[in-house]
């Protein structure tokens, strides 16, 4: 039980700092323990609850790269195809300076500029964080960075990798990658209140993040910025988070060489 309090002691800490709220879930040998400190938005009288839906950010790779991995496994894509092959405006709109495969962007290994540097350099603070783009949008300002490395030289994380490979399963799925999280892993796993971050408001029991932009304070719930993004857009809950990779590190998604290799990589973390 040691566990418990040093983490109910993490909670605390966090909350003196000015953490809004700190959900835990642990599962240890069939156990499941729970914690919620903290309110569901500043100035709201609303306990936390543990069961409150968040964005759970570059968790979203994870769900996206298991949305590739499937194609693969039934055979509509080789991970060493290049990306050109199956996106044939990848080339022309973010101008790489060599060939770029799957497994690149998979891996961070494709040395592509992270988006939101340009993003948040080229216009308002709040109009980075609240306008809604496209992801082919997002990727076009990229060609105002210079290329971090050769394709395949190295790993440097970077958010555009997700954004292309979003464009991918829409392209061979003809679906948005909303929907294909959806078909893919949250129904299969009864994941429901986990959802992409759409257009209109958020769930009624949303936790509710804040920044300061120009003195103000801004709700960070639901910005535009994370509609349909497949680089950290998800909102989901403990319970459902560790549901998702219960299921995939017991083969229930992917196939058990599948997922090793996941584990494999550059920052598999962000793979599994």
């Amino acid at each position: 039980m040691k566990y418990k309090s040093g983490l109910e002691e993490f909670s605390r800490r966090a909350l003196d700092l000015g953490a809004t709220a700190v959900l835990i879930e642990t599962r240890i040998n069939g156990e499941v323990w729970s914690h919620a400190g903290g309110v569901r938005s500043l100035g709201s009288p609303t306990p936390a609850e543990a069961s409150d839906p968040t964005h759970i950010a570059s968790i979203t790779k994870s769900m996206v790269a298991v949305s590739v991995l499937k194609l693969a496994e039934e055979g509509l894509v080789q991970l060493e195809d290049p990306v050109a092959k199956h996106l044939p405006e990848f080339e022309g709109l973010v101008k790489p300076p060599g060939t770029v495969t799957i497994a690149h962007l998979l891996r961070h290994e494709s040395g592509i500029p992270s988006y939101e540097e340009e993003l948040f350099t080229s216009r308002p603070i709040r109009q980075a964080l609240t306008q809604q783009m496209s992801l082919h949008e997002s990727l076009a300002l990229t060609t105002a960075m210079p290329w971090v490395l050769k394709p395949g030289s190295g790993a440097e994380y970077s958010n555009s990798n997700y954004l292309v490979l979003g464009l991918l399963v829409e392209r061979l799925r003809g679906r948005p990658v909303a929907e294909v999280l959806r078909n893919d892993v949250f129904e299969p796993l009864g994941m429901k209140s986990t959802l992409m971050t759409g257009a209109g408001t958020p769930p009624a029991t949303m936790l509710h993040g804040h920044v300061e932009v120009d003195g103000e304070r801004l709700d960070s719930a639901y910005l535009g910025a994370m509609i349909d993004n497949p680089a950290g857009g998800v909102v989901s809950t403990l319970g459902d988070v560790n549901t998702f990779y219960a299921a995939l590190m017991q083969g229930r998604l992917l196939k058990p060489a599948t997922v090793t290799q996941m584990q494999m990589a550059p920052f598999g973390s962000e793979w599994a």
